[in-house]
């Protein structure tokens, strides 16, 4: 996991599928919106996930990175409070957009 700046993050996992991610992104939702409700009492925390999977997104990091970072921004701002699998290779979750993650 890497902080790429302000609230933004990438975490790279080999080998992980679509599917597999999806479950991921869920997971991580499930965990910040309990932090958000432990400590203030109500679901403050959300994320935004893009992802990107080598090599149909991309064969570099520059690549994936900007395939992630696009539908990240494309499911904060059309998909918010559920989550979406439009494409094979494409996965994204949103909630409050508060806490944006991108996800691999």
């Amino acid at each position: 996991m890497a902080r790429m700046g302000g609230d933004e993050f990438v975490i790279v996992v080999p080998g992980l599928s679509p599917d597999a991610a999806l479950v991921k992104a869920e997971s991580l939702h499930e965990l910040a919106a309990s932090i958000g409700q432990r400590i203030c009492g109500e679901n403050l925390l959300g994320l935004s996930v893009g992802t990107a999977f080598c090599p149909e997104d991309g064969n570099d990091a520059e690549q994936l990175l900007a395939e992630a970072d696009r539908r990240m921004y494309s499911v904060k701002q059309t998909h918010r409070d559920r989550t979406i699998k439009s494409e094979p290779a494409q996965l994204g979750f949103a909630n409050n957009g508060e806490l944006e993650t991108l996800d691999s």
